[in-house]
């Protein structure tokens, strides 16, 4: 029996093998197209904190 509030998934067995999902999964940019140029220290600091408070 299940406990209240957790739930059982059925979930369907995936049909491409590990190798064929990581061969098709894009790659990130290069570093240079990441990083976001001309921020204040301020803003800089707000998009650090948010991404690490999400």
């Amino acid at each position: 029996m299940t406990e209240p509030g957790i739930h059982r998934h059925e979930f369907e067995p995936v049909e491409e093998s590990p190798e064929e999902i990581l061969e098709s999964a894009k790659p990130f940019p290069p570093f240079e197209e990441m990083v976001i140029e001309g921020l204040t220290e301020d803003e800089d600091r707000i998009f650090l904190e948010t991404i690490l408070n999400a």
